[in-house]
């Protein structure tokens, strides 16, 4: 589900590229605790960008420093509410 502000939030978003070959960039608006996470475009795949809900600080601060970013996503942030962006 998309609104304006959610729109105008995402269209402001200043992305983190991230060495992963499963994750492109992810972005953290810490005011709403929300994380998004663009993973690189794969055949078949509907949805490129995820909007995790909730997600606290210290999660943003670990997948800075992941060893595997697409790992990480995958055992900690999907725990989190989601929708997909795009």
């Amino acid at each position: 589900m998309s609104s304006p502000v959610l729109d105008a939030e995402y269209d402001d978003l200043d992305w983190l590229s991230v060495n992963s070959s499963a994750v492109e960039a992810v972005a953290y608006v810490p005011r709403f605790g929300r994380l998004y996470v663009r993973w690189h475009q794969q055949p078949g795949a509907r949805y490129r960008t995820y909007r995790y809900h909730n997600v606290p600080p210290r999660v943003w601060d670990q997948i800075q420093t992941a060893g595997s970013v697409g790992e990480f996503v995958n055992r900690v942030v999907k725990r989190f509410g989601y929708d997909p962006v795009e």
